[in-house]
């Protein structure tokens, strides 16, 4: 899974169903897959925001 998420937010133009394949040799379901994608944009578009803002994050944001 981290294999993927790796290559999702460093090459996501790479990603094919190959990819997506792996996922599910290891058991994970589509739901899951989507889950883990929407987990993996998320933080990527959170952390491309607040970088490019030079935002600080509210403190309760880390644990």
């Amino acid at each position: 899974m981290l294999d993927f998420v790796s290559k999702l937010t460093k090459n996501s133009h790479k990603i094919n169903e190959d990819d997506r394949n792996k996922l599910r040799k290891i058991k994970f379901n589509e739901f899951q897959i989507l889950e883990i994608i929407e987990v993996a944009a998320f933080f990527n578009m959170t952390n491309r925001i607040a970088s490019g803002t030079n935002m600080a994050p509210n403190a309760e944001y880390y644990f």
